[in-house]
């Protein structure tokens, strides 16, 4: 798999959270609506504490001891916010936060504010290795509609960016992410300040097959070995 050097991972570490802090002041007035729908807020957030723990990781070579831990490491890896704020979820209950073998689970109680029952909301860095894994690799993939992308080369790497992971090609001033979102979908984003182009993919035999947000056209790439 391709990966990054670091000089190129901390510049496309910075765009990506400039996407991030421009989106949250952007949302402005809306974040009232998402209050009213706590679940989707919970699972956004549980995702992007999912990558700033990766990203603590990366840095210490290690977990941290407390989510408090991590803001204290940078307060961006928090989205500016504090840690009263941060380790709350949609429901306004603190996330639970667990350790195990050098892996580590997050947990919202969900609805009934009770852990461990059906509508909890939560994701294991252990089952996310086993999705990572199943995705990544290269596609051919033609987006002939977005006309600066030029190429046919997509490649889903390993490493941790943001709330998901590197997406190469960069297009232009568009840096990319992909986030496994279940055992068979997957999110990719090019990122641009508060702009991004996103497709919604899901895994079909060794092909991704899906459509773009806002374009009808249909979207596959058919994996192959990487160059």
């Amino acid at each position: 798999m391709t990966s990054f050097a670091p000089r190129h991972r901390a510049s496309r570490q910075r765009s990506l959270r400039c996407f991030l802090v421009v989106a949250a002041l952007a949302a402005g007035s809306s974040c009232a609506v998402h209050r009213q729908v706590p679940g989707e807020l919970t699972a956004a957030k549980i995702r992007q504490m999912h990558g700033a723990l990766l990203e603590f990781r990366a840095l210490e070579s290690r977990l941290p001891d407390s989510l408090e831990s991590v803001c204290r490491r940078d307060a961006r890896l928090c989205e500016l916010a504090s840690f009263s704020d941060w380790k709350l979820d949609g429901w306004g209950r603190p996330f639970s936060y667990r350790r195990t073998d050098g892996h580590f689970e997050l947990r919202s109680a969900g609805t009934d504010g009770v852990i461990g029952t059906g509508d909890d909301v939560w994701v294991s860095s252990l089952a996310e290795q086993h999705r990572v894994r199943t995705f990544a690799g290269c596609y051919q993939m033609s987006l002939a509609w977005w006309k600066p992308f030029t190429g046919h080369l997509v490649i889903l790497d390993t490493i941790p960016l943001g709330s998901g992971y590197t997406l190469l090609p960069d297009v232009g001033p568009y840096v990319g992410r992909w986030i496994p979102e279940s055992v068979d979908s997957v999110q990719l984003s090019w990122i641009r300040g508060d702009q991004s182009v996103t497709l919604l993919l899901r895994l079909q035999m060794d092909s991704l097959v899906g459509r773009a947000v806002g374009k009808s056209r249909p979207v596959v790439g058919v994996k192959i070995r990487c160059p």
